[in-house]
């Protein structure tokens, strides 16, 4: 990416080159009205545009993660398994046991990661006997306040 433009005069007989700064003010300002007329090219932006590109996907991408999470608690079936952030280095799972009209009932991971990319090791570890359960408001609450930040279902 462009950082800006430089002057030098050469002298062509004896190729000496006299920096910018030492220039006349008539010659200076020859330069500076030189420099507005070029235009740096356009590929060495680029590396901007993928910049660019990159943070739009992740946004979109981010969205669509949240939208799902959304519509998959929305409707939660057994082994159904949530993605919980307690803290900012505290993550775990729940496993969805069973579910009725309002209430969902979960045990948790005996295991804690201490980020979210650590979660999947964690899939085959054991969880607690007992369950705990949640009603679908409190687990919607969970996905709005982001402590629900994923969703495993088998074949979605």
């Amino acid at each position: 990416m462009p950082a800006g433009k430089e002057g030098q005069l050469v002298c062509l007989s004896c190729q000496k080159v006299k920096a910018e700064r030492d220039l006349s003010d008539d010659m200076k300002e020859q330069l500076t009205e030189l420099k507005h007329r070029s235009k740096a090219p356009l590929w060495m932006f680029s590396g901007l545009g993928l910049i660019l590109i990159a943070i739009a996907f992740n946004v979109y991408r981010d969205h669509k993660r949240d939208e799902q999470t959304n519509q998959l608690v929305l409707n939660p079936q057994v082994g159904d398994v949530y993605e919980i952030k307690d803290s900012i280095t505290v993550f775990t799972l729940y496993k969805v046991m069973e579910v009725d009209k309002d209430t969902v009932w979960i045990v948790e991971n005996q295991y804690q990661a201490s980020a979210a990319d650590g979660l999947d090791d964690l899939q085959i570890k054991d969880y607690y006997k007992d369950e705990e359960w949640f009603t679908r408001q409190e687990l919607q609450e969970m996905v709005k306040n982001k402590k629900i930040i994923g969703v495993h279902r088998k074949g979605y």
